[in-house]
């Protein structure tokens, strides 16, 4: 997942190599993030009052170089805040949003910019394309957020903005309180039967005192996919998926009623904006462009897979039944476990076989020699470079000439109550020029595994890894001028097409002999294995395509606000639920238990955007599928022109982009895109 922009500023940037944590206190962060707010205002005052004709340079770029102030800060900010969950940063996050907000409100009232925008915008000859896109991208935005409003309804937006930005702070605030919160304890290691050993000894706890021994579960996905997948006991996956699923459900940190009144916040912002629905508003600009295009997409992803999934649903319940000599109805919590055992038998599969092939170094070793294949690029590590933790490391990578294109920070463990579930990538200094000159850009990348003496990787745990690399080099990779476009600043349904793309090489034979050797003997996965892998690799494959249309049904039905929970109760909101995911929801399990209150993707960023991952899925099968047309998953002429799409970031459409690669539209879009 790519996280949101928090870039340095480009002209401090331009003066270092790399992003540079400062590790000051909070109290140090909030004085630095509260005077650099008061200098970014006064510059943005100061170039709204210019009575120089207006021009790209003292306009467009001024406002870049404004928008930039402090953001060394926020970036700080950022990581502190999805690597602790302190209550002093938790505070200090809100604040950073709230000056956001504030500084978006000066824009949306500042007619004198918006019209120096728009006489850039009627003169743009003699700039170039990429400056033409953002003058263009700038002005539309400016409309989109409601410059030309009269002065009540724009104080009324600006009162709604700020509600929304503190909903939003809540909701996240609640749900990291609630994760914290969570322990699952288990006295009795006979419960943990079938769990692996490694991490079974990842989760004992010894009493100092009374040398009890106990087991603790978090609510980090790593131990939820592992309990899920290979507990034997029914009533431990039961009991803990149900007290999980509880988070900001209830209690003092309960999200119900924060996600009902955002909705409403953002249904009153886009009435005002002129829009029927949030998912109308965000959807514009995007390559859907309507929310009828998002439900005709994910109606047809329905129509392709429901049958094939019934037969899954069917096939893993007879299973289950001849194992367990019963016919009750397979609950959520069965699924994965008796999936795994039903793929183990059907395929002579285990995951745990396959995982000794990929150890973590090893992974990231075979990652960075894919990407030298396709795009002559090396990377190394470096120890000369100021991080937040530890556990995070560095690398330098540069082009084939040997020029430092960018350095990477790589935080791959789990670390309980303190860090963001989950896995994103996040630029922490932007591309830059310094003279002409392009000056390394910097990336971070996070992942959740559980750290060991030698960390093996799942195969879903390696296809995250080459997907949060492949955000990377889409920013790494990046040739634009100005960092407005540069990397993940694509349309939002665009923006996993290069992490999606990179997954592909998980699943070739050619790629893996590069890297996928057994941790202990050094051999290479035999094929017998890898054919083995492959085949289970489509073992149900439109049960899981339907899950995440259940979730882009809801994150759609949300953002309509057409049938809203009629309260904020917990039947309220479960019923909605229902209702919203029912198309794709063959065994009836959302009406297990709430998905909004811990549903992150729905809140900003990806609103009205989760079906992306689905949309830019096919996107990535199309773009692999023109290197395995050539015969050569690494051909070096189709590599070239991908490496173009990534060096474009967002400064050409990216359907036009896309065309332009591929040679053709992509089937799925239809005529009215």
């Amino acid at each position: 997942m790519a996280k949101a922009s928090t870039c340095a500023d480009a002209l401090e940037s331009a003066m270092q190599s790399s992003f540079i944590f400062t590790n000051l206190s909070t109290s140090q962060l909030e004085s630095n993030l509260k005077r650099e707010a008061q200098k970014q205002i006064s510059a943005f005052n100061q170039l709204a009052s210019n009575k120089e004709t207006p021009s790209f340079k003292n306009t467009i770029d001024a406002y870049m170089s404004v928008t930039s102030i402090g953001n060394n800060t926020i970036g700080e900010i950022y990581t502190l805040y999805y690597n602790t969950k302190s209550k002093e940063i938790l505070n200090l996050f809100t604040t950073m949003k709230d000056h956001e907000n504030k500084f978006n409100s000066l824009k949306r009232e500042s007619l004198e910019f918006f019209n120096r925008v728009d006489l850039v915008f009627n003169n743009m000859s003699g700039l170039t394309n990429e400056e033409k896109a953002i003058v263009t991208d700038l002005r539309n935005s400016l409309l989109e957020s409601g410059v030309n409003l009269d002065a009540a309804n724009k104080e009324k937006l600006t009162d709604l903005n700020t509600k929304k930005t503190q909903l939003i702070s809540l909701f996240k605030n609640n749900m990291s309180q609630a994760k914290k919160e969570f322990s699952f304890e288990i006295k009795n290691i006979k419960e943990l039967s079938g769990l692996p050993k490694n991490f079974i000894k990842s989760i004992q706890q010894v009493d100092k005192k009374t040398k009890r021994v106990t087991y603790k579960l978090n609510a980090s996905n790593p131990h939820r996919m592992t309990v899920l997948t290979y507990a034997d006991s029914d009533a431990l996956r039961k009991s803990f998926t149900m007290k999980r699923a509880e988070i900001a459900a209830h209690g003092a940190n309960e999200n119900r009623s924060v996600i009902l009144d955002l909705m409403k916040v953002k249904q009153e912002i886009a009435a005002l904006l002129g829009f029927k629905s949030p998912a109308q508003q965000k959807l514009i600009t995007k390559m859907a462009k309507t929310p009828e295009k998002v439900y005709s997409f994910l109606n047809q992803r329905i129509s392709d897979n429901i049958q094939l999934a019934k037969t899954e649903l069917k096939e893993l319940q007879e299973f289950k039944d001849q194992a367990t000599q019963s016919n009750e109805p397979i609950k959520p919590w069965q699924i994965m476990y008796w999936a795994n055992k039903l793929k183990v038998e059907k395929y002579s599969f285990k995951e745990s076989e396959v995982k000794n092939y990929f150890s973590l170094d090893n992974s990231l070793n075979g990652m960075f020699l894919i990407a030298n294949k396709l795009y002559g690029i090396t990377a190394t590590e470096v120890n000369t470079i100021k991080t937040f933790h530890e556990d995070v490391k560095v690398y330098e990578i540069k082009d084939s000439s040997g020029k430092v294109l960018a350095h990477m920070h790589a935080d791959f463990f789990s670390r309980e109550g303190t860090k963001e579930s989950g896995a994103w990538a996040m630029p922490l200094k932007p591309h830059s020029y310094k003279k002409g000159v392009r000056q390394p850009y910097t990336v971070s990348i996070s992942t959740n595994y559980i750290k060991s003496d030698n960390t093996l990787l799942t195969l879903r745990e390696a296809e995250t890894l080459f997907h949060e690399f492949g955000h990377a080099l889409h920013g790494i990779l990046s040739e634009t001028k100005y960092n407005y476009f540069s990397g993940t600043s694509v349309k939002r349904d665009f923006v996993e097409l290069p992490s999606q793309f990179m997954e592909f090489y998980i699943w070739e034979k050619e790629s893996l002999d590069l890297f996928a050797t057994h941790y202990k003997t050094g051999k290479k996965m035999p094929d017998e294995l890898f054919e083995k892998m492959v085949a289970a690799k489509e073992f149900r494959k439109s049960s899981n395509i339907l899950r995440q249309t259940k979730l882009s049904l809801l994150d759609m039905n949300w953002h309509d606000t057409k049938n809203l929970p009629l309260s904020n109760s917990y039947e309220s909101i479960l019923e909605f639920e229902a209702k919203a995911m029912a198309l794709a929801d063959i065994n009836n399990s959302a009406a297990l238990s709430l998905s909004s209150v811990g549903f992150s993707h729905i809140l900003e960023g990806y609103s009205a955007g989760y079906y992306g991952y689905a949309w830019a899925d096919l996107l990535a099968e199309d773009a692999f599928s023109a290197f395995k047309e050539t015969g050569n998953i690494f051909n070096p002429k189709v590599a070239k022109k991908f490496r173009k799409l990534l060096a474009a970031g967002g400064s050409i459409d990216p359907l036009e982009l896309y065309t332009l690669f591929r040679g053709q539209a992509p089937s799925f879009i239809g005529d009215n895109n």
